[in-house]
């Protein structure tokens, strides 16, 4: 009820001759290790499958020490370490690391989703990027959270899409360190809390981008830029501010 560990592989393929890839879920209460996994949801002659992830608070990194750095509190062991009559954790335990080459090997063969929602009352539920996430699949990146989502490093996909959803807890906006910009054929952005801003006003590279900031009546400001055209798609807020390279929008 506590700590998930996912290590080798699972398979959700689709068939040879039809089919869809499958939806593969790892999960974890308050902490999730799923380094080193391999997913596999590739369908050679349909859609590809999703993997989800599903712990409290991520961060996105290279390694432990860049995430530590970034904030993250530890990996915690204290719970597998405490017996043997009483097993009770001490200290933090609302942090996981997904370093990100784990995710960008997925990122080839799936549609992937990290997700915080399902454990709020533990944490904040934020996803922090601390490190580059490149791929070159067109299959999409769904960063779901239950707080805030901080792209604190740049994230490129040429031919795929990013998806940012950040969910109703207090403060959960969508926000972009300086440098950290955004390469993606499309991307979709979406604040569910009241008054909930959406800043990504780095010099992004999007084809096409829709944004949600906040529920109707209750809206936050959306604030991005972009290097060249942009096909921008549904937008719902209270302010927008949209520049690019060829002027305002």
């Amino acid at each position: 009820d506590d700590t998930t560990r996912a290590f080798g592989s699972i398979s959700a393929r689709g068939g040879d001759q039809g089919g869809h890839g499958g939806f593969v879920e790892t999960s974890g209460h308050r902490h999730l290790d799923a380094n080193g996994i391999a997913v596999d949801t590739f369908a050679p002659r349909g859609q590809m499958g999703t993997w989800l992830l599903d712990p409290t608070n991520i961060y996105i990194a290279v390694d432990q020490t860049t995430a530590t750095t970034a904030g993250m509190s530890g990996t915690d062991a204290s719970v597998d370490s405490s017996g043997p009559a009483t097993f009770q954790a001490t200290g933090s335990t609302n942090d996981s690391l997904l370093r990100t080459s784990t995710l960008q090997s997925n990122l080839a063969n799936n549609s992937v989703t990290v997700s915080t929602v399902n454990n709020a009352g533990y944490g904040g539920g934020v996803i922090r990027v601390v490190s580059p996430v490149t791929w070159a699949s067109s299959n999409s990146l769904t960063l779901s959270s239950n707080g805030s989502i901080s792209i604190n490093a740049p994230m490129s996909a040429t031919l795929g899409a990013l998806n940012l959803n950040a969910g109703s807890g207090y403060g959960a906006a969508i926000t972009q360190g300086t440098g950290a910009t955004i390469s993606a054929a499309a991307l979709t952005a979406t604040t569910s809390a009241n008054f909930a801003n959406i800043t990504l006003a780095e010099l992004n590279n999007v084809g096409t981008a829709s944004f949600t900031a906040g529920p109707v009546g209750y809206g936050g400001n959306v604030n991005f830029t972009n290097a060249g055209a942009l096909t921008l798609g549904n937008v719902t807020a209270s302010g927008l501010t949209v520049n690019t390279s060829n002027g305002n929008g």
